[in-house]
């Protein structure tokens, strides 16, 4: 199988069209200083960190996640109060089905 220079132009954009079509996530969710200090702390005992160590374990793949009411904005928990990044982990996480 050879390789083309059609080929490969049709690739790289390709390539160009996906990147341009990914989605923009917030930089930052985690707005903790308005939060009761026992809600902080079950943050922290939960493990919960706004981006995942974990590829294939994110918050919005989680059942406990909840979608933001914007399109690219922050979501929220059912287990937590506070926002949480859709691509954030806790130790509770449970993959949806």
């Amino acid at each position: 199988m050879s390789i083309t220079r059609r080929h490969l132009l049709q690739v790289f954009a390709g390539s160009l069209a996906a990147a341009a079509c990914k989605r923009k996530l917030p930089d930052r969710c985690q707005v903790i200083a308005d939060l009761p200090t026992d809600d902080a702390k079950l943050r922290s005992t939960l493990g919960y960190q706004e981006q995942t160590p974990f590829p294939d374990k994110t918050c919005e793949t989680c059942t406990q996640y909840v979608q933001p009411s914007v399109k690219d904005g922050c979501g929220s928990c059912k287990l937590m109060k506070g926002s949480v990044h859709p691509l954030g982990y806790c130790k509770s996480f449970a993959l949806k089905t």
